[in-house]
């Protein structure tokens, strides 16, 4: 990536390795990644919490997933994979939960997903 974005990875992943390593607290987490399922959901549940908005939804193991935001995210990702120690992790600790939040966009052509991404 030679954009600004791409400038930003080596920071992006030192702040989540900050993160696995439990510098940040514990509620931390990474900023969501916008997602946008091209096709059917396989299933998704009845409301977990009244009024929440809160579903599990599953997505078909063959089914396409764009992401329509989240190339840094991404990519600092992969940077920490690919060398855990570089960042002061091991391979256990990048077993453990890591929040990762995300926006959804369903029914929706990828066209406005990605135009609702990018409105001010």
């Amino acid at each position: 990536m030679k954009s600004q974005k791409g400038k930003n990875i080596p920071d992006y992943a030192e702040y989540i390795a900050a993160g696995i390593l439990g510098k940040h607290g514990s509620a931390w987490s990474t900023p969501p990644i916008t997602l946008w399922p091209a096709g059917e959901t396989a299933a998704m549940s009845d409301e977990l919490i009244p009024d929440s908005g809160l579903r599990r939804l599953t997505v078909a193991a063959d089914a396409m997933v764009i992401a329509i935001d989240g190339e840094t995210q991404t990519t600092a990702w992969h940077d920490i994979y690919q060398d855990p120690e570089a960042f002061g992790l091991t391979y256990t600790e990048l077993g453990r939960g890591v929040r990762i939040p995300f926006e959804l966009y369903l029914g929706i052509s990828p066209a406005d997903a990605r135009q609702i991404f990018y409105d001010p």
